[in-house]
């Protein structure tokens, strides 16, 4: 698990108080369940080949090592992340169709067919970037029950996104930073905090600073049951508290709910991908490109598509020949 691999290589004190807030308000999940060499492969990696993460580092650093295609750090877009789809539409807008349910997926002996609320549509490969549950209720066909039992297996806790603001003059000695997380097991009622207008200042007028709240996940699973207004005022004091802050209760700009958001990385899914190995859905076609694969990170994701990519048209070039 990432609790023992981090206990191994740093002790049991990084592995409690800094790894385990970092996973619960990453992955929304439990240190303790999630696989090491699923959820952190660059590190287990180096582990495996090094058997030190800073002789790693020193050598990725003297450029003996791969970089990866896309830069790191922190970034966002001004107007928030909906502008990554939007670019990427304008290039194949002719070929999108929007407002359209897919009912059903099904091999066919001339490739596979895609049944809509509109009609059905004919293709010869198909890329799934659904959530695995979505994937598996449509997917038909005796060829595929064990997949989709696989696809049902994976699981997704449930998250909250809340964001509150405050009045800039009550929040005058707020640290400046990332935000920060809660240890698990310890009374704070939310995942962690983000100090967003900080980190992207175009996103709230000067008067309103805001935060955002990660509520929910593998450890906090009970609060669910609790609409935001009866929660709001245990987080008002739990920041107050945390931040040396005095205000009334702040304003809700905006709250949703995420049921399939961040699939977990635990025994589940490891064992699916070993399915995958020994059944791999691409030679008939059907190509799997989300969050389940290959990272759930915005980076990772946009590299497996990279991937993917690649595999659809070898696919392609290859039936054509």
């Amino acid at each position: 698990s990432v609790h023992e691999f981090f206990k191994r290589k740093m002790g049991v004190g990084v592995a409690e108080r800094l790894v385990a807030p970092f996973v619960s308000g990453i992955y929304a999940g439990d240190s303790h369940r999630l696989i090491a060499k699923t959820s952190f492969p660059k590190l287990f990696k180096w582990d495996e080949e090094f058997n030190s993460f800073w002789g790693a580092l020193l050598t990725r650093k003297s450029g003996n090592q791969d970089h990866s295609k896309l830069p790191s750090g922190i970034c966002s877009f001004p107007t928030g992340l909906r502008e990554l789809p939007e670019a990427l539409y304008q290039d194949v807008e002719e070929n999108v169709r929007l407002n359209e349910r897919v009912l059903s997926l099904k091999k066919t002996q001339q490739g596979w067919c895609i049944r809509t609320n509109t009609g059905e549509t004919r293709v010869s490969q198909v890329v799934s970037s659904l959530p695995a549950p979505v994937l598996a209720n449509i997917l038909e066909g005796p060829d595929y029950g064990e997949l989709r039992e696989k696809l049902k297996g994976l699981r997704y806790p449930w998250i909250r996104v809340l964001h509150l603001a405050y009045p800039k003059e009550n929040l005058q000695n707020i640290p400046r930073g990332f935000g920060f997380l809660n240890i698990p097991g310890k009374s704070l009622p939310f995942l962690g905090c983000l100090f967003s207008s900080q980190l992207f200042e175009e996103r709230a007028p000067q008067s309103a600073p805001y935060f955002t709240l990660f509520i929910g996940g593998e450890t906090q699973a009970h609060l669910s049951t609790l609409e935001v207004e009866d929660s709001l005022e245990d987080i008002h004091q739990s920041l107050q508290q945390v931040l040396g802050f005095r205000s009334a209760l702040p304003e809700v700009l905006s709250s949703k709910d995420w049921s399939q958001g961040i699939p977990q990385y635990d025994e589940h899914h490891f064992r699916f991908l070993e399915f995958l190995l020994e059944n791999s859905p691409e030679k008939y076609g059907l190509f799997l490109s989300s969050n389940y694969i290959g990272g759930i990170s915005i980076p990772e994701c946009i590299e497996s598509s990279y991937a993917t990519a690649d595999k659809v048209c070898k696919a392609l070039k290859k039936s054509t020949v």
